[in-house]
């Protein structure tokens, strides 16, 4: 017996139906709505959408017959292989989760829906997306979930040739000019759309008032008292009952919001607002301003289950003569002569605070004193990026988290300051990117992918791919404690690939450092390099002083010519910092830094005491000018004499003799005589148990260990050293990591001693000293 269902409807909403309509909806999508993919493969895409549109009290026709199949009994005698050429859904109870059966039924020519009461918004992106080569009639009645946005997917079904839309409450007059004008302007002039606006008015009983606002006419309109509370396409958002009901309901109706549904335990939507003209779903600064909490606790998880998931191409955006006409009020006089420089406007920013001055001075008071753009959250970048968060900030400019409004995903954005230097710096990081891209297609390299770049407002921006957090976080994070030599071999088989990649096409990095090496990935040990702004392709070097300081190579001290083994000293330093937790060669100067490097590995070959700059270093007799007084250099540090201080000195928890040699190797004062990244991929220590796939990322967590003493001693530098490298030792960089102590941490409470511990396959290959803790953490996200 096939249970026909047909929704409910009511003037008003009780507030003693609010469980029932959470859980109701949950039973519609995980039941009538679900989507089995073992099952689509063992039956096939059409049995399988067959059953579904019987269980959910809809109706087809397959190809070749007149005669629609409406229980499980017809369909049991239909003939296989069928193709459904029609699909009626009238008063049925099909939701957005199962309209996935629709993936690979491309027969379907016609689809109803109508009095479909839990279709919304992201059903019909679905619909556009799966059946858009097929499709060549649909009718859309009375699905009083479906808003202006939704509609506008229509335009991606490029089959069309006949639209019926008709009673649809959630969508205004203004909306209702911006479909058509849409629809009309990117579907076949072949195409018949019927949208009567006298109908659509009487049938819902509503009255508009000058602002295009909905006011309540004569009668009763008709409402759903089991709206969709659950969206899990990924494309609308979360409604509230205010914005679902177009009657008068009651204030505990009101108040089931993104509260409510987050205390009944149900999975918060991936919800980041595409429509740029404010139709009727919630943007993202709606659920901000109801919850902070839950915004910042829902923008992690979004983040760690969907992890660079490709999307398609949205299709909802609207023209400057569109927003102008109907959006003027969210744009500032500047913008209004900006926006006509734009083909496609898919984000305006309308709750930004935004700066509406016309004064030239500033950049029309867009950037500060400094040439520095002035990030407003929630404001737009070009019309399409939604600005999330600050990232990072440094010299050349600053890092925001984005979310791209066209494909629908998290980016981030790299902003240049508005100066000429930087203008000329980054042609040169977009060059080399470029370069990076078109060698590396299959994205193999390890190195930052760039995805686009443009002018905004004179400020040169960059698009890449968002990513975890840096090894110099990951350091903090394990209280500079050091991390396993295992999980170590992972992260420098991953830069070896990188700088052999970038020695292959002939490009010197020039600012590796741990904050420049990203996680993919906040709980697997992938890497990838970042920061390409300083890079330069051999023999066409832009800068003679490049580096960090604490990883800057002795021929870029010296002033020598450098080429790309100056990345393979950087490398060597960053690998005994990640073993010890503390910076190899922490200097607090130039000449202090030469000292230690002399101090630990000896006095340089001669040809490197002749360079350029060598006599600021040395005397005439090639002696080390920090040996006149042994006791101290330049600013009071002690300092021994040459090579009193040995690798294995400073290594000395390390019984690892083959990484002893790797580093010594990838250290050597001669740049002629250090290590290629090829012949490193060769050596024993990065060859030895390396028993899975280069390309295979491994589980990494923060969980609570045991109380441990700190048996690292082979660095005479405290903890003061540390925290000052980021004022001494790395000038080019500033990391914001919202992460404090007793604040949230992923999906737990960073305490004050937090563990970092790698797992693979249930083994622990790293593991940090910290203090008790409770819980089990992931490392967060930036």
């Amino acid at each position: 017996m096939i249970f026909r269902f047909i929704p409910w409807k009511t003037e008003v909403f009780h507030s003693t139906n609010r469980t029932y309509t959470i859980l109701f909806n949950k039973f519609i999508d995980n039941y009538y709505n679900r989507y089995n993919k073992n099952r689509v493969k063992q039956l096939g895409c059409q049995r399988c959408c067959a059953e579904w549109l019987i269980r959910c009290a809809a109706i087809f026709r397959v190809s070749g017959s007149s005669e629609f199949v409406s229980s499980k009994r017809q369909l049991l005698q239909l003939s296989e292989p069928f193709e459904i050429e029609e699909v009626d859904c009238s008063d049925s109870c099909i939701s957005t989760p199962g309209l996935d059966h629709f993936q690979g039924v491309n027969t379907i020519k016609t689809l109803r829906l109508s009095y479909c009461s839990w279709m919304n918004d992201d059903s019909l992106y679905k619909v556009a997306f799966h059946l858009k080569d097929c499709l060549n009639a649909i009718e859309i009645v009375d699905c009083g979930c479906i808003s202006g946005a939704g509609l506008l997917y229509l335009q991606n079904m490029t089959k069309l040739r006949n639209i019926m839309i008709r009673d649809l409450p959630m969508v205004t007059p203004g909306e209702r000019i911006i479909v058509i004008d849409t629809l009309k302007t990117k579907l076949d002039k072949t195409c018949k759309i019927t949208y009567p606006l006298e109908r659509w008015l009487h049938s819902s009983e509503l009255a508009f008032d000058g602002s295009c606002n909905p006011t309540k006419a004569h009668g009763t309109a008709k409402t759903c008292l089991f709206p969709p509370l659950t969206i899990c396409n990924g494309h609308g958002e979360a409604l509230s009952m205010k914005n679902l009901n177009v009657t008068d309901v009651s204030e505990a109706a009101d108040d089931l919001s993104l509260s409510a549904i987050a205390n009944d335990g149900m999975e918060l939507p991936h919800c980041l607002n595409s429509c740029p003209v404010g139709m009727a779903n919630i943007s993202i600064r709606k659920m901000y301003e109801q919850n902070p909490k839950m915004y910042e606790q829902y923008i992690r998880k979004q983040e760690s289950t969907r992890p660079g998931e490709d999307r398609p191409p949205s299709a909802h955006f609207i023209t400057p003569q569109q927003a102008l006409k109907f959006c003027q009020n969210s744009l500032v006089p500047y913008e209004e002569r900006e926006i006509v420089k734009y083909k496609k406007i898919y984000y305006l920013g309308e709750d930004a605070q935004k700066c509406s001055t016309l004064d030239s001075l500033n950049n029309y008071g867009n950037d500060d004193a400094n040439g520095f753009y002035r990030i407003v959250k929630a404001d737009h970048i070009a019309y399409r990026y939604e600005v999330i968060r600050l990232l990072g900030r440094g010299s050349f400019g600053q890092v925001v988290k984005a979310f791209d409004h066209r494909k629908r995903t998290f980016v981030a954005l790299k902003i240049i300051r508005n100066q000429q230097p930087f203008h000329r710096q980054v042609c040169s990081e977009v060059n080399i990117l470029s370069l990076l891209c078109r060698m590396d297609e299959e994205n193999k390299s390890n190195t930052v992918r760039m995805i686009d770049h443009f002018t905004f407002r004179n400020h040169k921006c960059i698009i890449f791919e968002l990513l975890s957090i840096s090894l110099y976080d990951v350091l903090r994070l394990s209280k500079y404690r050091g991390i396993n030599l295992k999980v170590v071999r992972r992260f420098a088989f991953d830069i070896l690939q990188c700088l052999d990649f970038l020695k292959r096409y002939g490009i010197i990095h020039c600012d590796l450092k741990p904050e420049n090496i990203v996680l993919r990935q906040s709980d697997r040990t992938g890497v990838r390099v970042i920061d390409f702004g300083s890079s330069c392709v051999k023999g066409s070097r832009l800068y003679s002083y490049i580096q960090s300081r604490f990883y800057r190579a002795p021929e870029v001290i010296l002033g020598c010519v450098y080429s790309t083994p100056i990345d393979m000293w950087s490398f060597g330093c960053i690998l005994v910092e990640l073993f010890t937790g503390n910076p190899l060669f922490p200097g607090v100067d130039e000449k202090d830094q030469m000292a230690l490097i002399i101090e630990t590995l000896g006095v340089p070959p001669p040809k490197l005491i002749n360079g350029r700059r060598g006599s600021i270093f040395f005397d005439q007799d090639g002696l080390p000018k920090y040996c006149r007084n042994m006791n101290c250099s330049h600013k009071g540090k002690e300092r021994g004499p040459p090579g009193s201080r040995s690798l294995r000195d400073v290594l000395k928890r390390c019984d690892n003799g083959d990484f002893i040699d790797f580093v010594s190797k990838c250290l050597a004062l001669d740049p002629e005589e250090r290590m290629t990244p090829r012949a490193a991929l060769k050596h024993s220590w990065i060859r030895t148990k390396q028993s899975s796939s280069p390309s295979q990322q491994r589980k990494a967590t923060v969980e609570p260990s045991d109380p441990k003493p700190s048996t690292d001693q082979s660095n005479s530098n405290t903890k003061s050293t540390t925290d000052r490298r980021r004022n001494n030792g790395q000038e080019n960089a500033e990391i914001l990591l919202p992460i404090p102590s007793g604040q949230r941490c992923g999906n737990g409470i960073a305490k004050n001693n937090t563990s970092i511990t790698f797992r693979e396959n249930g083994n622990i290959l790293a593991e940090s000293a910290a203090g008790p803790s409770s819980g089990r953490l992931k490392l967060p996200f930036l």
